[in-house]
């Protein structure tokens, strides 16, 4: 009879010992798991933050400006997303125009000014383009000027980019 008892104690610390391993083992797996799911959201985020979310100086502005004048109330998502995407539309467009004009502004002109946040550039960016505007032939150029004072020449105050925009306007 103590034999029997001996053996069900020994079979029964043999499932434990199983069932422990069998558990431990589960853990480890779930773990190991857990570990590579997270690494590669990690490394998916990164990819997608590395092409599909260029940065964009115009909404860092944006919303540092709210920011300063105490107006960081969330907007509906719909009007979010529309400011978002209007910025940056805007900023593709003012990219564009840097690279396209270029070919016909001094070498010494640094065409960033074109797609910088800081007032004093853009009316710089504005008299350069005043300058050479009869030299661009090109019409997707001439376009994106265009686009460019009506977007920044009357908010700017500067007398003569808005004198020119009102020229290109007629």
């Amino acid at each position: 009879m103590q034999n029997e008892k001996d053996l069900n104690c020994i079979e029964i610390i043999k499932c434990n010992n199983e069932e422990s391993r069998a558990m431990k083992k589960n853990i480890f797996i779930s773990s190991f798991i857990l570990i590579v799911l997270v690494i590669l959201s990690v490394m998916m985020g990164c990819a997608s933050d590395a092409l599909g979310k260029e940065h964009n100086p115009y909404i860092d502005a944006y919303l540092a400006d709210l920011a300063e004048k105490g107006e960081e109330t969330q907007l509906p998502e719909n009007v979010q997303n529309e400011v978002f995407a209007a910025l940056n539309s805007y900023y593709q467009m003012d990219l564009r125009l840097s690279e396209l004009i270029a070919a016909y502004v001094p070498r010494n002109f640094d065409t960033a000014l074109i797609y910088s946040v800081e007032k004093d550039d853009k009316i710089a960016a504005m008299h350069m383009m005043e300058s050479v505007y009869e030299k661009v032939e090109s019409e997707e150029c001439r376009s994106l000027i265009y686009t460019y004072f009506l977007h920044y020449a009357n908010d700017s105050g500067d007398k003569q980019a808005i004198a020119f925009f009102e020229k290109l306007e007629n």
